[in-house]
């Protein structure tokens, strides 16, 4: 009896070393993996190519490659201690795939947010267009875009919409083109209309020389006869321009004569 008491002891004996052995060596994975885990993003960090990315961008990557690797280090000591790991990542593939399908939407706009962190087909300051939304952008959040209209409303875009949408931007460029057009009456001096807007072209300040002004005759319509006025000027000064074209437009062909027809009706009576 004391020899079979013995055995046991000795068994649980070794099977309690085996234990904390394992145990021990899971919490020294553990924290020599979280401690190199922490490096390892620290270093991705210093890369030249990573230092050029959006810190939105940036802050995402450093989160998403933590949690993978900090998973990988708990399985690694689960494993240790003697966990099926086929039975761990089902569970984990299982809790994944039941936030995704009750996150699809949020998952979307998520996505998109990454593609236009990345890609940047527009940046913070620019003024959109893009399904039915224009605005100047306030901020790129990882969920949606802010926009600010010119009679100051907020604008939420979903990233994901925003991402899968045509989009223009209009600020793009350092130059825009301002076109405006005007249509003179078929009995006016198209040479002297030409003129006349080219001088009203010059008169801008903030129209640019370089591409020079440019005036054409686009249409000849029922009663009148179209012409386009083209100016190129800064981005900042589209509207500052646009606006002293329209403003005095008609100044400029009433003093050189040059009439602007308008629909009308000729009714002739005729009695019986």
């Amino acid at each position: 009896m004391q020899e079979i008491f013995s055995n046991v002891l000795r068994t649980l004996s070794e099977l309690g070393t085996t234990y904390i052995f394992k145990i021990l060596l899971a919490i020294i994975i553990v924290v020599v993996g979280v401690k190199l885990s922490r490096f390892l993003v620290k270093l991705l960090g210093k890369l030249p190519a990573y230092e050029n990315l959006d810190k939105t961008v940036t802050s995402f990557l450093n989160g998403l490659l933590k949690a993978i690797l900090y998973a990988t280090v708990f399985i690694s000591a689960a494993t240790l201690l003697g966990v099926p790991t086929t039975s761990l990542i089902t569970v984990l593939g299982s809790c994944g795939l039941a936030i995704g399908l009750a996150l699809q939407g949020s998952l979307s706009n998520f996505a998109g947010g990454l593609m236009i962190l990345i890609f940047k087909p527009f940046k913070v300051g620019d003024y959109i267009v893009s399904g039915g939304n224009e605005g100047i952008v306030r901020e790129i959040t990882i969920l949606y875009t802010i926009l600010d209209t010119y009679d100051n409303k907020i604008v939420s875009v979903p990233n994901g919409t925003l991402s899968n949408s045509s989009i223009t931007d209009f600020s793009g460029k350092d130059t825009r083109r301002v076109d405006v057009k005007i249509g003179v009456s078929y009995a006016s001096d198209t040479d002297k209309v030409k003129e006349l807007l080219l001088g009203l072209a010059g008169k801008c300040d903030k129209a640019l020389s370089d591409p020079a002004p440019f005036v054409g005759i686009t249409e000849y319509s029922d009663s009148s006869i179209i012409f386009v006025l083209r100016v190129w000027t800064r981005t900042e000064n589209y509207w500052d321009t646009l606006f002293f074209i329209n403003d005095n437009l008609k100044k400029a062909l009433d003093e050189g004569g040059i009439s602007i027809p308008f629909p009308q009706v000729d009714v002739h009576m005729k009695n019986d």
